[in-house]
């Protein structure tokens, strides 16, 4: 009985530390901290615990912040394919994105080889989303409002 009641209390011990650590809500980079944790786990009826090796988050800023437009590059095909509202069958060319200063452009690739083009989708990361602005072959820093000390137009 006395290795019965010893094995419930490692378990319930085992189940009470797993249950705090799901206590703390605040996220780490969300709030902008480092924090360095170290885990204990309980084991059976011999009272030994092990401690894992700490883990490091590191500081970035709050997703809400002003700055974080600055860095939406690089993106992923995916994230472009779902702002890009493209027909069944078109689809974004992952080797041919180019993004810079929250602007981004990407080749598509086309249902049918006779349907293919040259032309290439606008993108612009703005309130923490992607959108499309437009596609074309052509794209002059002006038209687009890009940026001209990006490499995704031209100032001409």
């Amino acid at each position: 009985m006395r290795v019965r009641n010893s094995l419930v209390f490692g378990v319930l011990a085992g189940a009470a530390v797993f249950a705090l650590s799901a206590c703390d809500n605040q996220d780490p980079i969300a709030a902008g901290t480092t924090n360095t944790t170290p885990s204990t786990v309980a084991t059976s009826t011999t009272g030994v615990s092990k401690t894992a090796a700490p883990t490091k988050t590191t500081k970035t800023k709050p997703a809400d912040s002003p700055a974080a437009d600055k860095d939406s590059c690089p993106v992923t095909a995916s994230t472009l394919q779902k702002a890009s509202g493209l027909d069944k069958g078109w689809k974004i060319n992952s080797g041919t994105i180019k993004c810079d200063q929250n602007w981004a452009t990407a080749g598509l690739t086309a249902p049918t080889p006779e349907q293919q083009g040259d032309g290439v989708m606008v993108f612009q990361h703005r309130d923490g989303k992607w959108a499309k602005k437009g596609e074309g072959s052509s794209l002059l820093c002006s038209e687009w409002g890009m940026p001209a000390s990006s490499d995704l137009c031209t100032n001409a």
